[in-house]
């Protein structure tokens, strides 16, 4: 849908489980079709992230 993303790999002992995160490199290509990924998930917050607002932590009269 979005071409080939080269995303960097951790692993992260919690517990007794490995948390293994996947991310690409800040304002790449990658990045960009990440994002892109996320919105055909959740159109409605995808212009929120991609333009860095958030409401998080405000409540609705703050906006």
């Amino acid at each position: 849908v979005v071409g080939d993303l080269h995303l960097h790999r951790d692993k992260l002992p919690v517990d007794d489980v490995i948390l293994v995160v996947y991310y690409p490199d800040k304002d790449s290509d990658s990045d960009e079709r990440l994002r892109l990924l996320a919105g055909l998930s959740h159109p409605e917050s995808a212009g929120a992230q991609r333009s860095g607002s958030s409401t998080r932590g405000r409540s609705p009269q703050e906006g």
